[in-house]
């Protein structure tokens, strides 16, 4: 038998030319490019529609935390203000001539307002911290859900705690408490005071009520609070101040009174809600006392007699997205009280909303 041979005729395939191989990894890299485009829209417009979410849950908790201190504003545990004898300090910010000890404790200003400016105006905020034109609201309250017989009950168990001769003593707290007889008058006092102002002296043994032969009975203690809100030009801080290089993520700030673990309680900034980016406040006054809103005043032209009148506080916030988008928003906002705002620069890339709402002072609107 004669082996087979095969042969190559003229036409059969050998390989690839360069040519050929050269065309071959061009359609390669179109085909990668296009994949890789693809992927790169997805990921975009999906970080543009959990930016656009998110806009939407920081709105809505934005407006909760600020309505919240404004229906609170000016309650005092079923007492009026003007019955509160105010014995208790805390310790303000160094160098302060107006965030003293007697202004964040003023209960005769249950709620109170300042319009923005270029600077804070106030001194209870950093001027490096402060987003410029954006208003600040005060709230003064006692905690409606704290009302505790005893001002230790409820605090942190593993904290060391003195039953002295004169009353109770958490060793290293010194919160700011409201000990209230509902219907009748209150005293505002340090737990761990000096002097007149601490729980002996309030409601121990040998303390005011007991020494005026007032029965100590039905008393309450609740935690006075005082919220200081803003909105401050950066979300992370540096030793209590926004960094030269900050992340300029404008952030819906509360300040509040808080423990020190030292002397005296003192004000601390807690951040919110980021991406809040202004902020304008309208206070609605009664001035006939029929429980509805006779006009409107911005913080700068309300009279000063009228803040106790205030009943509604008409709030409206801008909130953008965290995520850069393709799109310019050229758009001009006008919040309450007529002011104007327009993006500028690389925010305008930003999605953003408007919200307003109109909050009611419910101490105040129970007729």
């Amino acid at each position: 038998m004669k082996p087979i041979r095969l042969s190559i005729g003229s036409g059969a395939q050998r390989g690839l030319s360069l040519v050929e191989l050269l065309i071959s990894i061009t359609l390669g890299l179109i085909l990668l490019a296009g994949i890789t485009q693809i992927f790169v829209s997805s990921k975009q417009g999906y970080r543009v529609q959990q930016s656009n979410s998110e806009l939407q849950e920081n709105g809505r908790y934005a407006m909760e935390y600020i309505g919240q201190a404004i229906r609170h504003a000016d309650f005092w545990g079923g007492v009026e203000a003007s019955t509160l004898l105010v014995r208790g300090t805390v310790d303000g910010p160094a160098g302060a001539t107006t965030c003293t000890s007697g202004w964040l404790t003023d209960v005769t200003k249950g709620i109170y307002g300042y319009d923005g400016g270029s600077t804070p105006p106030i001194d209870c905020i950093d001027s490096s911290d402060y987003a410029p034109n954006t208003d600040i609201l005060v709230s003064r309250y006692v905690d409606p859900s704290r009302h505790d017989s005893s001002p230790t009950d409820g605090l942190i168990p593993d904290r060391e705690i003195s039953n002295g001769k004169d009353g109770l003593v958490e060793k290293g707290f010194n919160y700011l408490f409201v000990r209230t007889l509902t219907g009748q008058f209150g005293i505002v006092y340090n737990l761990n005071g000096s002097g007149s102002n601490n729980w002996d002296a309030v409601g121990g043994d040998n303390g005011t009520l007991k020494a005026a032969g007032i029965d100590d009975e039905g008393y309450f203690n609740h935690r006075y609070r005082t919220s200081l809100l803003y909105i401050r030009k950066c979300s992370v801080t540096v030793s209590g101040q926004c960094p030269t290089s900050s992340d300029g993520i404008p952030t819906l700030v509360s300040a509040e009174i808080k423990n020190s673990g030292k002397n005296l309680p003192i004000l601390s900034e807690d951040p919110l809600v980021e991406n809040v980016e202004q902020m304008q406040i309208l206070y609605g006054v009664d001035q006939d006392g029929n429980l509805s809103v006779d006009r409107y005043y911005t913080a700068t032209d309300m009279p000063a007699s009228a803040w106790q009148q205030v009943i509604m506080a008409r709030v409206g916030i801008l909130v953008r997205g965290s995520a850069l988008d393709s799109f310019q928003d050229t758009e001009t906002y006008t919040l309450p009280g007529g002011y104007s705002y327009t993006p500028a620069g690389l925010d305008q890339r930003y999605p953003r909303r408007l919200i307003i709402k109109d909050f009611q002072i419910r101490n105040r609107t129970r007729g």
